[in-house]
């Protein structure tokens, strides 16, 4: 493969820098009441070096949306493969009941999501502020609308792969509609998260025990739902379909 030339990668590199900056900056002051020219100092950029990347905020904001689907996308995806590799290795996990089962998995995927390393909790926190914050932008700012809505589908979607991988391996069913669950579910992930960073915040004392916090409630929160919309499925042994 070619190596990238000198150029282009130094525009992948500011532009990368400039979208870090634009998460921050909206994080700590809403996208409205941020200003290109706030990001541009958090970045070390001049204006001149923002607009030569940039249309406008908008164009950012579309740029993070992007990288936003392809986070939720690998998250989701380690997640999964996270969840089959313990029980290969951990066979006798099989045998617990289905809701020990679905635990145990969030306790494997929520992970992928939630970065718990302590050089990377400020990205996740500042990922899901953005995840709010864009959902509002866009219901002011019609530019973005379109973006939004693909990236809201785009990021659902692997969540849902997820559950169907993971229910029927617990040995359990949904007793609804597949595509009620998941809305339900995606539904309680989302305030759980949003619920999550308001009760246990980054800026706490030990900002890794806040993100392991953070983590439980969510748990917690898809556990009882998981609760309410499966039941045990009554063709699969329990397990039997876990790796």
């Amino acid at each position: 493969m070619a190596e990238q030339p000198v150029a282009s990668r130094k525009r992948a590199q500011t532009q990368l820098k400039l979208m870090k900056a634009a998460t921050e900056v909206f994080a700590e002051r809403g996208i409205i009441g941020s200003s290109v020219e706030q990001v541009c100092e958090r970045a070390g950029f001049t204006r001149g070096a923002f607009y030569s990347n940039f249309e406008s905020k908008e164009a950012l904001c579309m740029e993070l949306l992007a990288g936003e689907k392809l986070f939720y996308q690998k998250a989701f995806a380690k997640g999964v493969a996270a969840t089959f590799a313990h029980f290969a290795t951990h066979p006798q996990d099989k045998a617990k009941p289905p809701y020990e089962l679905i635990e145990i998995a969030l306790e494997l995927v929520l992970p992928c999501i939630f970065v718990v390393e302590p050089d990377e909790d400020e990205m996740w926190t500042a990922a899901m502020m953005i995840y709010s914050e864009l959902g509002l932008y866009a219901v002011r700012e019609p530019a973005i609308r379109d973006a939004y809505l693909e990236y809201v589908r785009s990021w659902t979607q692997p969540f849902a792969f997820l559950l169907q991988q993971v229910i029927p391996a617990c040995g359990l069913e949904f007793t609804l509609p597949v595509t009620d669950a998941i809305e339900v579910l995606t539904a309680v992930f989302e305030i759980g998260c949003r619920d999550s960073l308001i009760e246990f915040p980054r800026d706490s004392a030990d900002p890794t025990a806040a993100t392991h916090a953070q983590m439980e409630k969510v748990k917690a929160a898809l556990l009882r739902v998981a609760r309410l919309i499966t039941r045990p499925a009554a063709s699969v042994p329990v397990g039997d379909s876990v790796g």
